[in-house]
């Protein structure tokens, strides 16, 4: 079965993403967590690569701290902001286009070619509901699953003929659920849900990240404690200190630790403790940030209408 929407009944459907600032930081929140681990492990780099030059420049340090806090965030936003601004463009541009809608047994197709097809077990519901001011249409909503992503829905949107179109895809789709046993719902008259993340899903990315910290932290410290070739610090590759600051470590060492064996007791207890903790953060934090979509009943949609139902 296909259904075909003229190019003029897309102003009735339009889903061009919204230019708002809440918009703008939906989108952008999701990196903060990463450009915080970023920001960190530049500003630990550079610090390390100042003191084994010896030059502790704050005025450097205080640079780069803003570039990291202030410079990088704003091109990750300005970036965004171009994706949004080529997203809104390419849909305007495929309102231009009329709609088609392919189903089948193996599933439905959003496209005139009748492919990709989303299968069956990724359709979640058909919402069919009036068109204000159009007695004679109705709008028809599908929501699936991308094939990657089973936690966020996906809206596509069309208009059909309420006395023609509307009739024969119910009846095309309540044929194949009782043929083929689908597990789609069909609503009508019924407000589709608005979808939103848990509020603990930034929490949750934060988490993740703080673990992922902690553990790059600990292990270096339980290779150092472990590995017998790390533990003179002249064996570890990469660190060619000069003799000056090798003397400071050594003075440094000598002041808080009485013996090596102290020491390597240190790094282990800290290394270990550092490691477990990232890696109970971090699944905390994937515990969390998988939590169910919440689904929200639209404001206003309290008496949606007396013969609303769901089959």
């Amino acid at each position: 079965m296909t259904l075909e929407q003229p190019a003029s009944l897309n102003r009735l459907i339009c889903e061009c993403p919204p230019l708002t600032w809440r918009r703008r930081w939906q989108m952008f929140r999701i990196f903060v967590p990463l450009l915080f681990l970023f920001a960190i492990f530049k500003l630990e780099t550079l610090g390390l690569k100042m003191w084994d030059e010896g030059q502790m420049d704050l005025s450097r340090f205080g640079l780069a701290a803003l570039l990291m806090i202030v410079v990088v965030p704003a091109i990750v936003f300005l970036l965004l902001e171009i994706k949004l601004r080529l997203v809104q463009r390419d849909q305007r541009r495929a309102f231009d286009l009329p709609q088609v809608l392919h189903v089948t047994d193996a599933g439905v197709s959003f496209f005139a070619a009748g492919r990709p097809v989303t299968r069956w077990s990724r359709v979640a519901a058909f919402w069919f509901q009036d068109v204000p001011g159009e007695a004679s249409l109705s709008q028809l909503i599908v929501e699936h699953f991308r094939e990657r992503n089973r936690r966020v829905p996906v809206f596509r949107r069309y208009v059909l003929e309420k006395a023609l179109q509307q009739p024969q895809l119910i009846s095309k789709l309540t044929l194949l659920r009782q043929e083929a046993g689908f597990k789609f719902w069909i609503h009508l008259n019924q407000p589709v849900p608005v979808c939103e993340l848990p509020r603990l899903f930034m929490r949750g990315l934060f988490l993740q990240v703080a673990g992922l910290l902690s553990l790059l932290h600990g292990v270096p410290l339980l290779a150092a404690a472990l590995v017998p070739r790390f533990h003179h610090v002249s064996n570890v590759p990469g660190l060619t200190w000069p003799p000056a600051q090798s003397r400071e470590i050594g003075r440094f060492l000598a002041a808080h630790f009485s013996s090596q064996a102290e020491l390597q007791h240190f790094m282990l207890v800290a290394g270990g403790v550092l490691a477990v903790l990232g890696l109970g953060l971090m699944l905390w934090g994937a515990i969390i940030s998988r939590a169910k979509i919440i689904r929200l009943a639209p404001e206003g949609s309290a008496n949606a209408g007396q013969q609303a139902s769901s089959f």
